[in-house]
């Protein structure tokens, strides 16, 4: 035992001399080596602890000569580390934890670069059962962190094919940085949690909902919806200034921002129900209701099949929602409804027709077989006419009969006809 510390000290010894003596282009040594280290055991690995400043020494060295392909190999074996054995990094914390920050706000480095800095300190963050508690004694780091994730949700372009998109893939304007931003930010939260996330939101967003950029309103939006989940038990406390915030939005000159708002309420709606739902839905409805009425931009109204999906769906949750309530409009929405699914047979229109017989269903759930009866032997026949088409494997109309039929039972009405109708 002794024996095997005196080889691991002087193999300690050994690799510091070379860690303090290489040249830039031979740096990514260290981290080969420091490799080996990642595979010892923790006590082992202490040992080493010497090497982290020629670790961070040798990175910096990397990205002031240009070199930023090694830069990013020895960030990645430092996300490793983070992840493997975040306390190596502790006694060094606040340095290495500003190394990483100030390279993510070099506005000068290549996104890659600078994107993995950040993807280090978040994997730290959510080192919680390694090392529980490390990242939330550094404050001042998180605020920071916090803003570079805001800036980078700046990145965001109003193009024109955004307004005119034919599915919800079509994030047009959207860079790399928007997307990473947005994800770390729901990381972020979640890791750490709404009394560390939640001050530092609430210190920063009202800035960006006050300047006069359409991007920082958006921004703002996009961030309070993120961290939302990770959040959600301190935001409930706090749900008047939550929901305020983002309805006023919903009166945003930019249609971008007006879809924010919305994009936010549901995402509250899911974190924050149902405290949200049962407090404020005389505000959120109506609000939701208006924004249905903007006449001025094509992606709220027009005939894409994106929309009608999503006017289905919100149709369906409603009628789910109503139950019996909803017989009053049965009648003026069924026949809509039925046309759809009986129109809608082309490959193309595939998961319209599905989210068609979703609607149908749940809408004859809410209103009663009294009230369904005649429907249903309709909606059955299309249904029995379907599945004898030999629909193609991924065909989504497949999945929501088995889902709507087996799970919902539809109401024992629909099993009665399919019975009756098998029996003729």
């Amino acid at each position: 035992m002794r024996k095997r510390k005196r080889v691991l000290k002087k193999l300690c010894d050994t690799v510091s001399e070379l860690a303090s003596s290489v040249l830039p282009d031979n740096g990514v040594w260290v981290f080969d080596i420091f490799a080996v280290v990642a595979c010892l055991s923790s006590v082992d690995s202490d040992r080493f602890q010497d090497l982290l400043p020629a670790m961070m020494t040798t990175l910096t060295e990397a990205l002031n000569g240009g070199q930023e392909a090694t830069a990013q190999e020895a960030l990645e074996l430092l996300i490793e580390l983070a992840e493997t054995e975040p306390r190596f990094l502790r006694r060094q914390l606040v340095e290495v934890v500003g190394a990483m920050l100030q390279i993510a706000e070099a506005e000068s480095l290549e996104e890659g670069t600078r994107h993995l800095a950040i993807e280090f300190v978040i994997t730290l963050a959510e080192a919680r059962e390694r090392a529980p508690g490390m990242m939330r004694k550094l404050p001042q780091f998180i605020s920071r962190l916090f803003g570079i994730l805001l800036r980078m949700l700046l990145d965001i372009e109003d193009e024109p094919a955004w307004h005119t998109a034919k599915n919800e893939d079509e994030d047009a304007g959207e860079s790399s940085n928007y997307s990473v931003g947005q994800e770390c930010l729901d990381r972020l939260a979640i890791a750490l949690g709404g009394n560390t996330i939640v001050p530092v939101a609430s210190e920063q967003l009202p800035a960006y909902l006050a300047a006069p950029e359409w991007q920082k309103h958006h921004a703002a939006l996009i961030a309070q919806a993120q961290i939302a989940e990770g959040c959600s038990k301190v935001m409930i406390k706090n749900l008047e200034q939550v929901v305020s915030m983002v309805l006023n939005s919903f009166q945003d000159p930019h249609p971008r921002v007006r879809w924010a708002a919305i994009n936010a309420i549901g995402q509250l709606a899911t974190d924050l129900g149902p405290d949200l739902q049962v407090q404020y839905h005389q505000r959120v409805l109506p609000a939701l209701a208006a924004a249905m009425d903007d006449f001025n931009n094509p992606r709220v109204q027009n005939g894409k099949q994106m929309v009608q999906e999503g006017a289905l769906t919100a149709l369906a949750s409603v009628a789910d929602s109503s139950q019996e309530q909803f017989q009053k409009y049965y009648d003026a929405v069924m026949p809509y409804l039925k046309t759809i699914l009986v129109n809608a047979n082309d490959k193309a229109n595939r998961m319209l027709r599905a989210k068609a017989m979703e609607c149908i269903s749940l809408v004859g759930m809410a209103v009663g077989k009294e009230k369904f009866r005649d429907d249903a032997k309709q909606v059955m026949e299309v249904l029995m006419s379907l599945q004898g088409s030999q629909m193609e494997t991924d065909d989504p109309t497949t999945s929501y009969m088995l889902q709507r039929i087996q799970t919902m039972r539809l109401m024992n009405q629909m099993t009665k006809v399919w019975r009756q109708l098998h029996l003729v």
